[in-house]
């Protein structure tokens, strides 16, 4: 994250405290219940009005489209259609137990909140929101304006930190593809300011009330998504990344609340004191992309068995490493010759391989029990498929236009052929712990701020060894 702090909800509950303009609308009270459904009592009419209040308050704050999908999924029985929803919601509002809200002034879409004064969680709702809208906090930060992707000094206000938030000094953030991706529109779904940057380590300057984990001064980091349901059967295990309801991805996203997200609004990961906090951003992204697979398919507990690496960028020098440290025999493959004294040299690779040479391709057929494939460019698959032993696994975390190889390569022999990208927290606060624990450090590039448009230039180019990292605490005032 290209800007100096950020604040973050550190429960991420789908009722918690928003930054929002709340606003009152006045409604004339129905008159009768029975106007809302003639074929219902005005006995029933307030059992279903609670019953919907009640799925308002635990899934809220609802659109009305929402609120119609939670009722159903939620069984309330006696509401016959969304009309028939909206009259009964009117009617709610009359008597004071919802009230409407938007995410800012002119904003065409509008909330659902319960209100019952007997609500204690629900005054505290409302006494956050009043204190957000008087109190946001200015944030500088460098920002793409349009597909150019050209990066320059952008200021906006960051809501103020609530009961359960925390907020950081962001000291530095690495520089990933995505960067460029999303601040050239490459998929045609930018949302200009982007503030990019999903790579974030800093300090704790402050905390919530409700906070309890996190205390001033504590070391901590923001990946690649901020934010989640917390309740799914994924987020439940620690793999929000999975999250059911959608993650919520750190920028140029919709959060919950409607705003597009520019920081943090998640769960911090917990930095180790003695890890450098430059070295821990690319670990970030571009190391629990790797990690994060290589443990699940147990390759931490088979040392020496045959690992093999495809490309050597940010995610593969970051496999090299970990493949090392697990005690793994590890083969390095490049189109590039002039990779092979950094792949066995500088890494550590126990082999290189130019994968353009054909002959030496053949040679290794049937001897990896593991690839791991971090290539984005568009290259075939079915030479490295036909590496695998019997039973090999085949790793996809890089991203070419299509995958293509022969189903023989991949049955015959029992194969797996996945696909994998980042991790959960769970995972995320285990690989720095490891990395800590083993001295594992990516190779970085530390670079002021105001190099940024440079090195986004330079990274296209592959022009780095092998990961840019902005000193945000010294160069963005």
């Amino acid at each position: 994250m290209w800007l100096n702090s950020v604040g973050a909800r550190f429960n991420g509950s789908a009722g918690g405290a928003v930054s929002s303009f709340v606003r009152y609308f006045s409604r004339k009270r129905a008159e009768n219940v029975r106007k809302i459904n003639p074929k219902v009592s005005p006995q029933e009419a307030s059992s279903i009005a609670r019953n919907l209040y009640d799925v308002i308050k635990e899934h809220g704050p609802l659109t009305i489209p929402n609120a119609w999908v939670h009722a159903k999924d939620s069984g309330v029985g006696g509401i016959n259609s969304k009309t028939h929803m909206k009259l009964l919601l009117k009617w709610m509002r009359g008597r004071k137990m919802l009230k409407l809200w938007s995410t800012g002034v002119g904003s065409s879409k509008k909330f659902l909140l319960s209100t019952l004064p007997e609500d204690p969680k629900v005054t505290q709702i409302r006494s956050d929101m009043e204190v957000k809208i008087q109190h946001k906090k200015p944030s500088s930060s460098w920002a793409a304006t349009d597909p150019s992707g050209i990066v320059s000094p952008y200021k906006f206000n960051r809501r103020a930190v609530g009961s359960d938030d925390v907020s950081i000094t962001i000291t530095h953030c690495g520089i990933c593809y995505a960067d460029v991706v999303w601040t050239r529109n490459k998929h045609g779904d930018s949302k200009y300011p982007v503030v990019p940057g999903h790579e974030i380590v800093g300090v704790v300057q402050s905390v919530g009330s409700g906070v309890s984990r996190f205390k001033v001064g504590d070391h901590v980091g923001v990946g690649t998504y901020v934010n989640s349901c917390r309740d799914c059967h994924y987020c439940n295990q620690g793999l929000e990344n999975h999250c059911q309801k959608g993650s919520v991805y750190t920028f140029n996203h919709v959060d919950a609340d409607g705003t597009i997200t520019k920081g943090g609004y998640s769960s911090f990961i917990v930095i180790p004191d003695s890890y450098p906090l430059a070295s821990a951003a690319p670990l970030l992204c571009a190391g629990i992309t790797v990690y994060a697979p290589m443990v699940r398919h147990k390759m931490n507990q088979q040392p020496g068995k045959s690992f093999g690496v495809i490309g050597l960028g940010g995610l593969g020098h970051m496999a090299v490493k970990f493949g090392k440290a697990f005690g793994l025999n590890v083969t390095v493959f490049s189109t590039s010759i002039s990779k092979k004294e950094e792949a066995l040299t500088l890494l550590g690779a126990d082999k290189f391989v130019l994968s353009s040479d054909q002959e030496q391709m053949k040679g290794l057929a049937n001897s990896f029990d593991f690839i791991i494939d971090t290539a984005s460019g568009d290259h075939p698959f079915d030479p490295y498929m036909a590496l695998l032993k019997t039973y090999g696994v085949f790793v996809l975390v890089g991203f070419p236009s299509e995958v293509k190889l022969s189903p023989v390569n991949l049955n015959l022999g029992d194969k797996t052929l996945c696909g994998s990208t980042v991790g959960g927290t769970r995972e995320i606060q285990e690989m720095l712990e490891f990395c800590a624990a083993k001295g594992i450090q990516p190779n970085i590039e530390v670079i002021p701020i105001q190099y940024a448009n440079e090195a986004l230039e330079r990274l296209i180019k592959r022009d780095v060894k092998y990961r840019f990292v902005i000193d945000i605490k010294n160069s963005l005032k």
